[in-house]
């Protein structure tokens, strides 16, 4: 079941992106897809492929643990299962990071590069650099302070 307090914070973020379109075709497209690839990996993780394999994970682990107690990893059996369902999870995980994430990953890091044409959407860059800890992310081109500054500068000089 998804989190009261994430729906409402994503709700908040979402309706701040959707304030940034119209005002500049590049930042509409790599908005609307980063918008796209976060909802479709949500969707996965509440109520996808990802979804359904955690909880086959949860309930073979469960099933275990009720035949053999805590303590099932040393039975034989039971270590062979949890073995398996460990195969079985860290495929669904290299599906969903390969198949969401990632997508999801890169529509991000472009977003940020993406110059921001107006003050709202500077201001949600900086929103989604908070979330997203664009901080620590090797694989922008410059860091994202540099980003957002320049943004902010740019966007002050427009208006002078």
């Amino acid at each position: 079941m998804a989190d009261e307090a994430y729906i409402t914070m994503s709700s908040a973020v979402i309706t701040q992106a959707l304030a940034t379109l119209g005002s500049d075709p590049v930042w509409d497209r790599n908005l609307m897809r980063f918008l796209a690839c976060e909802a479709l990996a949500r969707a996965d993780d509440q109520f996808g492929d990802y979804s359904k394999a955690t909880e086959a994970d949860f309930a073979g682990r469960h099933a275990l643990q009720a035949a053999f107690g805590k303590g099932y990893q040393t039975d034989e059996y039971g270590a062979e299962v949890d073995k398996l369902l460990g195969k079985q999870m860290a495929a669904a995980d290299e599906r969903r990071t390969r198949k969401y994430l990632m997508p999801y990953w890169d529509a991000a890091r472009a977003l940020a590069r993406t110059p921001a044409p107006s003050l709202p959407a500077a201001l949600f860059k900086v929103t989604l650099s908070l979330t997203e800890d664009f901080a620590g992310d090797n694989e922008l081109s410059e860091p994202i302070m540099e980003i957002v500054s320049a943004d902010f500068a740019r966007l002050q000089q427009g208006a002078a």
